[in-house]
């Protein structure tokens, strides 16, 4: 077994134990983490989601 599958075990079973309420508030407690620690990747990526992609920018993604 590796590391992800441990991992991915680990976290359902975490995760299937608690309620809704806690699951809604550990998505916004990570999502805020991310936000707060990666904010230049963040920024970063926000203009190349919001692309559209057209016919000159197919063949570069």
């Amino acid at each position: 077994m590796n590391l992800l599958k441990l991992f991915k075990s680990t976290f359902q079973s975490y995760f299937n134990k608690i309620n809704l309420n806690e699951r809604i508030s550990l998505f916004k407690r990570a999502n805020s983490y991310i936000s707060s620690h990666y904010h230049r990747l963040c920024s970063y990526l926000n203009p190349i989601r919001e692309l559209k992609p057209n016919k000159q920018r197919r063949g570069r993604w």
